[in-house]
């Protein structure tokens, strides 16, 4: 639920990078004050595994679906997503660009997802809500509800995924937020 005083608009991205491509995006991004309120509940690393794989498990029932290859779950890419949904909780801000400038090229690179002078393509889905209540089903169905993440769910080139989630808002302490990165990399 939006409060009075938030504004939000909504990026939709096309970067195309030598290296890197970074596909259309879509992203909420608040101006709004955070107030100061308790940490989430924490999740336990059972269930943190167990919503990953249900929203691994639905990505590619979806690219099954529409006759594309199945992903493979990569380390480095979930390792990094976690980390960025934790940071966009801690930071208290919600976008595809990081408050300093920093991008998700350098967020892939800075994962190890890349080794040097391989060529490589990334894509970024994010989303927060204010249910626990299934998290990883309702993370991808809101995704599937967006043409541009929809888009990127269902890109054929992508080889990987990785995905990252943390109780908690970028504006509060309930519900939870969710990244996944989706890659592709070659010599």
């Amino acid at each position: 639920m939006y409060t009075a005083g938030m504004r939000f608009k909504v990026l939709l991205s096309l970067g195309i990078i030598t290296i890197c491509a970074a596909h259309p995006l879509v992203a909420w991004e608040s101006q709004a004050a955070t107030p100061t309120l308790p940490p989430p509940t924490p999740v336990s690393a059972q269930e943190q595994t167990k919503q990953l794989n249900i929203l691994y498990s639905q990505v590619n029932q979806l690219r099954r679906k529409h006759h594309l290859p199945q992903l493979k779950v990569n380390r480095s890419l979930a390792n990094g997503a976690r980390a960025y949904s934790q940071k966009m909780v801690r930071v208290h801000f919600f976008s595809h660009t990081e408050p300093g400038g920093g991008t998700l090229e350098r967020r892939v690179v800075r994962s190890g997802y890349v080794p040097k002078g391989w060529i490589w393509a990334a894509g970024e889905n994010l989303v927060w809500m204010g249910s626990q209540a299934q998290p990883g089903q309702h993370a991808f169905q809101m995704w599937l509800k967006s043409p541009h993440h929809l888009e990127n769910m269902l890109i054929r080139e992508w080889v990987h995924m990785g995905a990252g989630w943390v109780p908690g808002n970028p504006w509060g302490n309930l519900g939870s937020t969710w990244t996944i990165w989706f890659g592709e990399r070659f010599r």
